[in-house]
């Protein structure tokens, strides 16, 4: 697996599950949390589609953020400490030999992200 490779299984596996799993879930609460997600999911279903798409793409728009900023952490242009010395994040692949997703040598992960 490459870089490219490890963006597209990301926005297959972690965006959309991300999103169809908040809308699955406003749309049929489970049995836990009920109160909180049961006023959510009926406001949810009364809205027209036209509005319910528009939900839809700030959960979008939401998930794309958090990926966005999480792999700018693993690329190092995000810092997650202060000060002067501070360590490094080296995203690993390993099969049958190990490749290095966030190569200092190579396209940046956040940079992949929004180019897909």
């Amino acid at each position: 697996m490459d870089s490219l490779e490890f963006i597209k299984k990301i926005k297959i596996v972690v965006r959309d599950g991300a999103i169809n799993d908040v809308i699955s879930v406003t749309e049929n609460p489970p049995g836990r949390r009920v109160s909180q997600l049961k006023a959510r999911s009926e406001w949810y279903l009364s809205l027209p589609d036209e509005q319910k798409a528009i939900v839809k793409s700030i959960v979008s728009d939401s998930v794309d953020s958090a990926l966005f900023g999480f792999l700018c952490v693993i690329d190092g242009v995000r810092a997650v400490e202060n000060g002067p010395d501070k360590g490094k994040l080296e995203l690993l692949y390993s099969k049958e030999e190990s490749v290095q997703l966030n190569s200092p040598d190579g396209l940046m992960l956040h940079d992949l992200y929004n180019a897909q």
